[in-house]
């Protein structure tokens, strides 16, 4: 069942308050695009975060742009990152990879089980490797 959007919503907005949290993990908990992306925007102020699991809900544009913001702020410590499973396309998939090139810390990356073309495994592959 999951906690849902509108459980997220609260969650967001009460997640700064948590002291000492390092492990998000959110998967499989009924959340769409709306739900993510408010909850992504909340984490990315908490500095302690290091591995974020957000697999088995549905990512989409406004998530995947927030994550992108995530991943790119410097002060981001995330180095496990998984989203197995959460219907991410080449498009979403693009957005969140632009960003990786600048983030020095993220050390895993689980996207299988995804909506990803052969070309985007390929630039995912290799902005990885680069970095």
């Amino acid at each position: 069942m999951g906690i849902g959007d509108k459980i997220a919503s609260i969650l967001a907005d009460c997640l700064s308050s948590i002291p000492y949290l390092q492990v998000l993990d959110l998967s499989d908990n009924n959340l769409t695009d709306q739900g993510l992306s408010e909850l992504l925007t909340s984490a990315s102020k908490h500095k302690e975060i290091e591995i974020l699991d957000i697999s088995n809900n549905i990512i989409g544009i406004n998530a995947a742009n927030a994550l992108g913001a995530y991943l790119a702020n410097p002060a981001c410590r995330l180095y496990c990152l998984r989203l197995r499973d959460a219907n991410i396309d080449d498009t979403e998939c693009a957005n969140i990879c632009s960003v990786l090139k600048h983030n020095t810390c993220l050390k895993e990356l689980d996207l299988s089980k995804n909506l990803l073309g052969k070309e985007v495994v390929v630039v995912v592959v290799v902005v990885v490797v680069a970095v």
